[in-house]
C-alpha cells in the first residue's frame, strides 16, 4: 500500500545504494517534469522545424522490439533527475576524506552509467510489469 516501504539495495562499485519504490504521486511528478522538459525543447526548436520533422517520410520499418527494449522504452516518460532524487533513499558513498557524501551533493555528480543503472532500477521497482498489465 505504501510505496516507500518497498526498498532494494543496489551495489555500484563499492557503494551500497538503497532505492525505494516511487509513490503514484512521485511517478506523476516525474512524468510531468519530463513533459515540461520535452515542451521546452519543442519551443526552442520552433514550429517550423517541428512541422518539417513531422512531414519527413517514415523510416524503414524496424524489427519488433525485444521485451527488454519495450521495458526500457517505458522509462522515457520519466525525468531522470526527479526519479533519482525521489528514489534513492540512502547510500554508503563518502567523500575522499571518508566523511559521508549527502544525496544532495552526490546525485548531481553521478557518472552516466551509475545514473542510468539507478534510474532503471528505481523504475523497475516502481512500475508494474508491462506483461502483467497487458494480460487483463
Amino acid at each position: 500500500m505504501f510505496a516507500s516501504r518497498t526498498k532494494k539495495v543496489v551495489i555500484i562499485e563499492d557503494v551500497q545504494v538503497t532505492i525505494q519504490k516511487l509513490s503514484a504521486r512521485s511517478l506523476d511528478n516525474a512524468s510531468e517534469a519530463r513533459q515540461i522538459a520535452v515542451g521546452k525543447v519543442t519551443r526552442q526548436l520552433g514550429s517550423e522545424i517541428m512541422r518539417t520533422l513531422r512531414e519527413l517520410p517514415d523510416r524503414v520499418p524496424e524489427k519488433e522490439p525485444t521485451a527488454e527494449e519495450k521495458q526500457k522504452a517505458r522509462f522515457t516518460s520519466y525525468d531522470r533527475d526527479y526519479v533519482l532524487t525521489a528514489g534513492i533513499a540512502s547510500w554508503t558513498a563518502t567523500h575522499p576524506d571518508g566523511l559521508p557524501l549527502s544525496l544532495t551533493d552526490g546525485i548531481p555528480d553521478l557518472e552516466e552509467s551509475a545514473a542510468t543503472m539507478l534510474f532503471e532500477s528505481i523504475l523497475e521497482l516502481s512500475l508494474p510489469n508491462a506483461e502483467v498489465v497487458g494480460k487483463d
